[in-house]
């Protein structure tokens, strides 16, 4: 059970803020991002909720969540000779979090923090909502950690999960040419190369992702 002293009780919830502030240092960068050339040091959501966590058990303060929307996005990487998919699913979540003085509980704040996870099946949500929290703790006690803009750096991202795209048929154009945008034929939005590739192939006509759903 965890004891507090007459001080720390008698603190109000921004004056237990603000020392949790004063006493968390620069945090020391622990992880690596990426990987290849384009690798760089983070910091871990493991190491900003341990620090953080340590203190608000020690000033009595507790943070739920209590609000969360989200939104997930596949996008189509790619398609094999055998005519699979490859999807990044990409996962947004925008959490409300209501932080407590659990001496004085009617003294609470609500904060909000963003996060996007990227994962091939259903990993995403759980990444996001993870990074969001992090995101949160960082901003709330005014942590300095230096650039830390994704746990998965992008430039790699599709290289490890995928390994080389040339030895499959992709809906990629060559040397990197600049994409033609194409009008999805059902709901009219506009659909870039590689999906209209795709759809041409399987549905022989051009259509969005949404729509690709709903002829299945």
């Amino acid at each position: 059970m965890l004891e507090f002293d007459e001080k720390i009780k008698g603190l109000n919830l921004f004056e237990k803020i603000a020392n949790i502030s004063s006493e968390i240092d620069y945090l020391q960068k622990d992880d690596k991002v990426g990987f290849g050339n384009n690798a760089y040091k983070a910091i871990s959501s493991e190491k900003v909720i341990g620090v953080c966590a340590e203190k608000m058990n020690k000033y009595g303060i507790v943070i739920i969540p209590v609000d969360q929307v989200y939104k997930r996005t596949d996008e189509l990487v790619s398609v094999d000779n055998e005519g699979k998919s490859k999807y990044n699913r990409i996962s947004d979540v925008d959490v409300k979090y209501e932080v407590i003085n659990i001496h004085n509980t009617t003294q609470k704040i609500v904060t909000i923090a963003s996060g996007t996870g990227v994962d091939t099946q259903d990993k995403g949500v759980g990444k996001a909502q993870t990074y969001a929290y992090k995101n949160m703790l960082v901003k709330l006690f005014a942590i300095p950690t230096g650039d830390d803009t994704d746990k998965v750096h992008s430039d790699d991202y599709n290289k490890k999960l995928y390994g080389d795209t040339k030895k499959e048929t992709t809906i990629s154009k060559p040397n990197n040419q600049h994409l033609q945008t194409h009008k999805c034929s059902k709901c009219g939005v506009d659909v870039n190369e590689n999906v209209a590739k795709f759809s041409n192939a399987k549905y022989k006509k051009v259509l969005c992702i949404n729509c690709q759903k709903a002829e299945k």
